[in-house]
């Protein structure tokens, strides 16, 4: 599969749903524990609150909100947790 890049980054097409889908680019982070979104396209898809969980990031320790979400990529789906941050 070839990867497409802007600003120096992977970037592959997924779809994330829960009461809707959306499809989004997706920034590919291999070092990442998480699946990340905007708190607004969380809302959008009507995402179910899942629970908080302490994340360390590069600016500290931070309560992360996740939700219930399907991802799809890479032709494979997934019932993940992702976590919202602006």
């Amino acid at each position: 599969m070839l990867l497409k890049y802007v600003d120096d980054m992977p970037i592959v097409r997924i779809s994330v749903s829960g009461e809707r889908e959306a499809e989004l680019n997706a920034h590919i982070d291999f070092a990442a524990s998480k699946t990340i979104i905007p708190p607004n396209t969380a809302e959008k898809l009507g995402l179910r609150f899942a629970e908080y969980k302490s994340i360390a990031t590069g600016a500290g320790v931070i309560l992360l909100p996740l939700y219930v979400a399907r991802v799809k990529e890479f032709g494979k789906a997934f019932d993940v947790r992702v976590g919202t941050l602006d």
